[in-house]
């Protein structure tokens, strides 16, 4: 952020600068120019947020704002996976047709909560038995600015 300047008008304050794609920006109905400042500043900033990916082995299948979304998507497609189905079977020594999945559960690979940022694994559940299938949610941290100093 280049050119920063700030006019305090009858109706307060207003800043304008040239953002880093070269072109001019402005905001106004700052009350204070400290305000302004802290706005500009804010820019500045770099943020992140989590989002989270619904995976089948290593197939991306969707991208999403929440983990209960992620999750939704892997069990429907898992349920709906005539290849997982005939995978259970194999692995209980059940014919295809005999296979119930009575629960489907995400769990992390660590004991106790998960954090936000862990990927869970999603499991089904065939005559008392827990089965992985795949299936993962994985998060995914987004930046708005490139940081060199960042890890990963």
């Amino acid at each position: 952020m280049e050119n920063v300047h700030y006019e305090q008008e009858a109706s307060g304050w207003r800043v304008r600068w040239t953002a880093e794609d070269g072109r001019r920006r402005q905001h106004s109905g700052f009350g204070t120019r400290p305000e302004a400042e802290a706005y500009v500043a804010s820019l500045g900033t770099p943020v992140s947020t989590l989002v989270y990916r619904a995976m089948d082995d290593n197939v991306p299948l969707g991208l999403y704002t929440t983990a209960r979304a992620a999750r939704d998507h892997g069990v429907h497609d898992a349920h709906h996976s005539a290849a997982l189905r005939q995978w259970l079977a194999t692995e209980a020594g059940l014919d295809v047709d005999e296979v119930v999945v009575t629960a489907w559960s995400f769990e992390a690979s660590t004991d106790g909560e998960p954090a936000a940022d862990e990927p869970l694994t999603l499991y089904a559940t065939v005559d008392g038995e827990q089965y992985g299938t795949g299936y993962t949610v994985v998060p995914l941290s987004l930046h708005t600015h490139f940081d060199p100093d960042a890890e990963g």
